[in-house]
């Protein structure tokens, strides 16, 4: 397999594990989560779009979460 075919196949499977990440932070399983990101970060290689912004929301606290997301969802379905 090429180098570069290897680099898009695991950015894809980084992808996926950063989406998981977020639903699991949204059910409530932060732990689950730290982990998912883990996986992302270490089959990215490089920086991926919203990597950071997952890693901080999975080391805060969940109903820290939980309120950050309602208040968000509540702020655009106002529009």
């Amino acid at each position: 397999r090429p180098s570069s075919q290897s680099a898009a196949t695991a950015r894809q499977r980084a992808r996926w594990h950063l989406r998981r990440a977020r639903a699991l932070l949204l059910s409530g399983r932060s732990g689950a989560a730290r982990g998912a990101v883990a996986t992302a970060e270490a089959l990215a290689g490089t920086e991926l779009p919203g990597l950071r912004r997952l890693k901080l929301a999975a080391a805060l606290p969940n109903p820290v979460v939980r309120g950050a997301v309602a208040l968000k969802r509540g702020l655009t379905h106002q529009r």
